[in-house]
């Protein structure tokens, strides 16, 4: 299982949101580059960065500090945040992203997210981010109708981003419960609220193909170097 940690930008900085709110931000770091180079030296294999600003407005925002961290490591990196169009994805990819998240583009123009699948396969996951239930978009502020899963699949994504907006920044544990009853025809990740070491394993156990994590190793619940240990077990 794949443990991803995550460098979320804003305005060039490194900062958490608390269930995606603005409003309640936390800055960690001025120099996103160093932080994705220390993440590299715990031996990450795999960056998220997030766009926070294009998220939001729904164009890239962020490129520059992107650039600087692509320039500082070797992993993959993979991008979300705003991407709305074809052109904006490769703008991403020829800055170097290895992989791409959709989550707007999904509900806004399907064909369009289609698109993009097609431009480049295997490289492009579709977020499912769901906040009591529903489907929320557009910086987490809009609902939109829940994507059919196994439409993705056979619109070519290589796999699923499932975060819990409600649990994401707020350290309240995930053991994937959300899952129960799903039928879920993609490789898929989980974002949002994990903890603990123990909620690694049961994401795990779920047949998750990788976890997402922000503010648990940017608060020291757990180092980089645990995680990857759990998920390797």
């Amino acid at each position: 299982m794949e443990v991803i940690p995550a460098v979320d930008l804003y305005e060039g900085k490194v900062v958490r949101l608390r269930q995606g709110r603005l409003e309640q931000k936390t800055k960690y770091a001025e120099n996103p580059a160093a932080t994705a180079k220390a993440f590299q030296d715990q031996s990450a294999a795999w960056i998220h960065v997030v766009d926070l600003n294009a998220a939001f407005s729904g164009k890239p925002e962020n490129l520059d500090a992107f650039k600087a961290v692509r320039e500082a490591v070797d992993v993959n990196l993979q991008v979300g945040g705003g991407i709305r169009c074809l052109s904006d994805a490769k703008t991403w990819v020829d800055a170097g992203a290895n992989r791409l998240v959709l989550s707007t583009l999904l509900s806004e123009d399907f064909s369009e997210a289609q698109r993009v699948a097609d431009a480049f396969p295997g490289q492009v996951l579709a977020s499912i981010d769901v906040r009591n239930g529903e489907f929320k978009v557009k910086g987490w502020t809009a609902s939109a109708p829940m994507p059919d899963l196994l439409e993705l699949k056979k619109a070519g994504f290589a796999g699923l981003v499932f975060t819990d907006v409600s649990r994401d920044g707020v350290l309240s544990g995930q053991t994937g419960a959300f899952l129960d009853g799903l039928d879920v025809p993609l490789p898929f990740f989980v974002a949002g609220g994990v903890a603990r070491l123990q909620d690694i394993d049961a994401l795990k156990k779920r047949g998750a193909a990788g976890v997402i994590l922000g503010k648990a190793l940017y608060e020291n619940r757990f180092t980089l170097g645990k995680a990857l240990e759990v998920a390797s077990c």
